[in-house]
């Protein structure tokens, strides 16, 4: 009893041993469209986001993504203008379903952290939470080895955030590509 645990975690190892030295890599980039709802007014931002990772095959991929405003929205509060920007951090798994000539539809979730931030002239106020994602996606291949993807995902709903009570629910609609490497 006691060598069959030792002899399951090596076999356990040898098999990811053999899906990480079968894996592909990928890295890609995106444009994000966001809208980070609390219930009172949307925080909409644009960003890009930097995308890497693994597929372990035609099905499974392992990846990560880090997203920066690139363009704030902006309110008006009395004389001030306020910026706000949404930066996500999200670590997600990605099963694809082939549907032909080489696209795919595809779910994918895992973690994510969003951090909203506020500024205007010399102060500026910071906020952030851990959540779940989830979306769904098209993948369209490219000719260098890549793919075109349009994808939805819901990076945050919860009916708290950082100690505030609400409904907050962060979502984005993004265009993204990605290139394969080995």
């Amino acid at each position: 009893m006691d060598r069959k645990i030792p002899a399951a975690m090596a076999g356990l190892l040898l098999l990811f041993s053999a899906a990480v030295n079968s894996a592909t890599g990928f890295m890609g980039i995106s444009g994000s469209f966001l809208s980070f709802d609390d219930g009172v007014e949307p925080i909409e931002p644009i960003n890009i986001a930097i995308r890497a990772g693994m597929a372990l095959n035609e099905y499974i991929e392992l990846g990560g993504e880090y997203s920066l405003t690139m363009i704030p929205d902006t309110f008006t509060f009395g004389s001030f203008e306020i910026d706000y920007d949404v930066d996500t951090t999200f670590l997600f798994v990605k099963a694809n379903l082939p549907i032909g000539g080489g696209s795919k539809l595809y779910v994918l979730g895992g973690a994510t952290h969003v951090t909203v931030t506020g500024a205007t002239v010399g102060a500026s106020a910071e906020i952030d939470d851990s959540g779940t994602a989830i979306g769904f996606g098209l993948q369209v291949p490219s000719e260098d080895n890549g793919y075109f993807a349009f994808e939805y995902v819901t990076y945050y709903d919860d009916s708290e955030f950082d100690g505030f009570n609400g409904d907050f629910l962060l979502t984005g609609f993004n265009l993204v590509y990605v290139g394969y490497f080995r």
